[in-house]
C-alpha cells in the first residue's frame, strides 16, 4: 500500500514538473494595450517604449496603443511638453495613463526677437530646442539635426549629395506662388538657407522655432513663414574652458534598387523578343544585339554598377574652441572643419569655420558686442570642379 502511494505521488510530482516549464516559458510573454491622454483628451504620437529595450510603438488618433511585452516589462511614456512616466506591467492587461505637463519648462528662459522671455509668460507659439538635443546625431549642417526635434516642424531632404540643405517648413506651407523658407536670424543678423546650413553646430547655445503671428510680429512680413532664431556661445566670467570635439565615420549603402543580374537581363530582353516576334530568339546576337553585351555574356563578364559607382565614404569633423572672461571683457572663440567624401565620384563636400565673439562692459549701463563669424565650403560638382561658398 505504502508503495502504491509513494509512486503515484512521485507519478504527480513528475507529471508537475513537466506541466510548469512549458507553462512558465508561455506566460514570459503578454500583450498590454492601453490609451495614453492628458487632462483635454487623447494624445497622439506619444512615444511608448519597454524600458532598457528598442521595443516600442506610438499613440494613434485615439491616443491608443499596443505591445507584446515582457511580464516584469516596465513602459516608459515620453511626449514633448509633458512629465516622463514609467509604469510596471505586472498583471495588468490594460494600463491607461494620463500624462501632465512638465511645469519645469515653464521655468526655462526662451530668446525672443525683443530680448528673452520665461515661457511661462508666452503668448506666442515657441520651441526651443537645446545644443545637447541638436547634437543627438551627426549631420554636416543644422537643418538636418531638426528633424524630429519638434512639433510642426517638417524638414524634407532635396538631394542625397552630401551637404545638401534640406526644405523646412514651419507648419506647412503657407504661399501657394511664393516661398515657404522661414526667416532664419543668427545673434540678432538675418541670414539666407545657404548661411544658416554653413552654421557650425558646435557653436550653438540654444535655437528657438516662432511658429505663429503673435511669435514672429517683430520681423513683420519677413517672418510670414516663420522664424528659426540662433543663439551661440559666449565667453563667460571665470576660469577659461577648453573644448575639443572631434568624430570619424562611415558612411555605406545598406539597401537599394535590386537590379537585373547579367543572366536576368538576358532573360528578360529574351522573353520580350519572343513576345515581340511570336517566336523564341535563335542566339545572343540576336537577343542582344551589341557586340560589346555579346562578349560580356558570353565570358560571363557582368558589371555590378551600383558596386562599381557606390563606395564607403569617410567622414570627419574637428572642432576647437576657448571660451572665458573677466569682469570686463569675455571672449569665445572657435575653429570648426567638416569633410564628407561622397559615396558616388565628384560630390566630396568639406566646411571651414571661424567664429569669435566679444563682449566689452565699458560701463555698467554701456556695452559693446561683437560677432564675427567666417564660413567657407567646398562642394565638388559632376564634372569634377567645384562650388564654393562664404559666408561672413
Amino acid at each position: 500500500m505504502k508503495n502504491h502511494v509513494c509512486k503515484k505521488a512521485l507519478y504527480m510530482l513528475c507529471m508537475f514538473f513537466a506541466v510548469v516549464p512549458s507553462t512558465t516559458a508561455s506566460a514570459q510573454s503578454k500583450s498590454v494595450t492601453g490609451t495614453v491622454s492628458d487632462a483635454n483628451g487623447p494624445l497622439i504620437g506619444v512615444n511608448v517604449m519597454v524600458k532598457g529595450t528598442n521595443t516600442g510603438s506610438i499613440t494613434d488618433m485615439d491616443g491608443y496603443y499596443s505591445l507584446e511585452v515582457p511580464r516584469n516589462a516596465v513602459l516608459v511614456f515620453r511626449y514633448i511638453g509633458y512629465e516622463t512616466i514609467e509604469k510596471a506591467v505586472g498583471n495588468h492587461a490594460v494600463l491607461n495613463i494620463e500624462m501632465v505637463e512638465d511645469s519645469r519648462e515653464l521655468d526655462e528662459v526662451v530668446v525672443v526677437g525683443y530680448g528673452i522671455q520665461r515661457k511661462s509668460d508666452l503668448t506666442g507659439s515657441v520651441t526651443s530646442i537645446k545644443a545637447e538635443d541638436l547634437n543627438t546625431f551627426p549631420a554636416s549642417n543644422v537643418g538636418d539635426m531638426l528633424r524630429g526635434k519638434a512639433v510642426g516642424i517638417n524638414v524634407t531632404a532635396t538631394s542625397g549629395r552630401p551637404s545638401s540643405a534640406p526644405d523646412i517648413l514651419i507648419r506647412g506651407k503657407r504661399s501657394l506662388t511664393g516661398g515657404n523658407e522661414p526667416l532664419y536670424v543668427v545673434d540678432g543678423v538675418p541670414v539666407d538657407g545657404e548661411g544658416f546650413a554653413n552654421l557650425n553646430n558646435a557653436d550653438i547655445k540654444s535655437l528657438e522655432v516662432l511658429k505663429d503671428a503673435a511669435a514672429q510680429a517683430i520681423y513683420g512680413a519677413r517672418a510670414a513663414n516663420g522664424v528659426i532664431l540662433v543663439t551661440t556661445k559666449r565667453g563667460e566670467k571665470g576660469k577659461v574652458q577648453a573644448d575639443l570635439n572631434t568624430y570619424m565615420g562611415t558612411q555605406f549603402l545598406t539597401k537599394n534598387f535590386d537590379f537585373y543580374s547579367g543572366e536576368e537581363f538576358y532573360q528578360l530582353r529574351k522573353e520580350a523578343i519572343r513576345t515581340e516576334m511570336g517566336r523564341m530568339p535563335e542566339d545572343a546576337h540576336e537577343v542582344l544585339m551589341d557586340a560589346i553585351m555579346e562578349k560580356a555574356y558570353a565570358d560571363k563578364n557582368f558589371t555590378d554598377w551600383e558596386k562599381l559607382m557606390l563606395n564607403p565614404a569617410f567622414v570627419q569633423k574637428y572642432d576647437v574652441s576657448i571660451r572665458g572672461g573677466d569682469d570686463k571683457m569675455r571672449i569665445a572663440a572657435s575653429l570648426g572643419f567638416y569633410k564628407q567624401d561622397g559615396m558616388a565620384p565628384n560630390s566630396d563636400y568639406s566646411r571651414r569655420n571661424l567664429a569669435l565673439n566679444m563682449d566689452y562692459e565699458i560701463y555698467k549701463w554701456l556695452s559693446i558686442d561683437s560677432n564675427i563669424s567666417y564660413a567657407r565650403s567646398k562642394q565638388t560638382r559632376e564634372d569634377g570642379n567645384f562650388n564654393e561658398y562664404i559666408t561672413r
